[in-house]
């Protein structure tokens, strides 16, 4: 079983890895600008290309898999090495920068050939500013290689697994060994990387019954989470109640409905910054930024980007964990949900896609 699992996470890897140049999404990538830059793909990624923009629509497009213009125009990791080193980083981005980045962003940017299973990134070079429109599957690539892992291990005969992809994605089916359900711990994002602050069962009830209650796991350095301001584009994600996503917020009993077997957790992971700046400030590897300009870049704030209007988002969450009977979703929902509240899901476009993929659409906020 394991050598199975094993070879399944390598192809996996060989089709949506954005680190491998001969992949699927980097083909896609580098085709981007061409004189053909449509790529025929395998259904694997068709299947996977499509989900990412039926769920980037019922997100109105806080999830958003064209994204990476914008991260790149942000370098957070070198922002983060800079910060952690005591230098000063690069500016944040001129507003006409960032508008450039946004044209890029849209969902028209990304489109399948009507004649066969190929993709195409199309984006009007005059309004790109030079930079080039690029899609990552990385996060729903997780929870759809979890998910067929788990089920690949329960088709040749396993009784209880639990697989852990990355570190967001969790698919779990049975139970332990002896009998017990699988528990999953979350960590508090700005505590120490070893402690959990609650945890709970997988598989679980889409409803919560009685259980008992669980700390929030809320960072000390959180802070108020202000609302959003999205730019307009062309997501045409709704606004609807979400009536299907039970809101969590104790370990679910003898709860009703599906069981939800995939687990995705999204964070703000560098919310330590700040930390780290205030620590500089007592050593010898101070600078004049750290001293009086680090507070006022945006990305001490947070290094999570909003595919809305191109910038460090005003955090809804630190942290989110969602369950559900998709790996896919519950990635696609975690990520949308840290940049904005709960009514920027549309429901009924939750339900409709699930609906063609034969699976349930329900979930939940843990």
């Amino acid at each position: 079983i394991v050598n199975a699992l094993v070879g399944l996470v390598a192809r996996h890897e060989d089709l949506w890895s954005a680190f491998r140049p001969a992949s699927e999404v980097s083909r896609l990538n580098a085709a981007a600008r061409t004189s053909a830059p449509y790529v025929k793909v395998s259904a694997a990624t068709d299947r996977l290309l499509a989900d990412a923009v039926a769920l980037s629509r019922a997100t109105g497009g806080a999830f958003n898999p064209l994204v990476g213009p914008l991260v790149a125009l942000w370098d957070v990791k070198g922002f983060e090495r800079a910060v952690a080193s005591g230098r000063e980083p690069p500016p944040a981005p001129s507003g006409q920068r960032i508008a450039a980045a946004l044209a890029l962003v849209r969902s028209s940017v990304l489109r399948r050939s009507p004649d066969a299973p190929a993709w195409a990134l199309v984006a009007d070079e005059a309004d790109a500013g030079g930079l080039a429109p690029s899609v990552d599957l990385g996060a729903i690539a997780k929870g759809r290689t979890a998910d067929e892992a788990r089920d690949l291990a329960v088709s040749m005969g396993a009784k209880g697994v639990l697989v852990s992809v990355g570190t967001s994605s969790v698919s779990a089916a049975g139970s332990r060994p002896d009998s017990t359900p699988w528990r999953i711990g979350v960590r508090d994002p700005g505590g120490p990387a070893a402690q959990w602050t609650r945890s709970f069962p997988l598989p679980c009830p889409a409803a919560a019954g009685e259980g008992v209650p669980v700390a929030p796991g809320a960072s000390a350095g959180q802070g108020d989470a202000d609302a959003f301001s999205a730019a307009e584009d062309d997501w045409s994600g709704g606004r609807a109640s979400c009536a299907g996503g039970v809101r969590g917020g104790g370990v679910p009993g003898a709860g009703t409905g599906p069981l939800l077997g995939s687990l995705s957790t999204s964070g703000d992971n560098l919310g330590a910054l700040p930390v780290i700046a205030g620590i500089l400030r007592e050593t010898t590897r101070e600078t004049e930024w750290v001293r009086n300009g680090s507070q006022a870049h945006p990305l001490i704030r947070n290094h999570i980007i909003d595919p809305r209007n191109g910038r460090p988002g005003a955090l809804v969450r630190r942290q989110v964990s969602v369950v559900a009977a998709s790996g896919v979703l519950a990635e696609a929902l975690s990520t949308a949900l840290m940049v904005a509240p709960d009514d920027c899901i549309d429901e009924a476009a939750v339900a409709a896609w699930a609906h063609g993929r034969g699976i349930e659409g329900a979930w939940r906020i843990m």
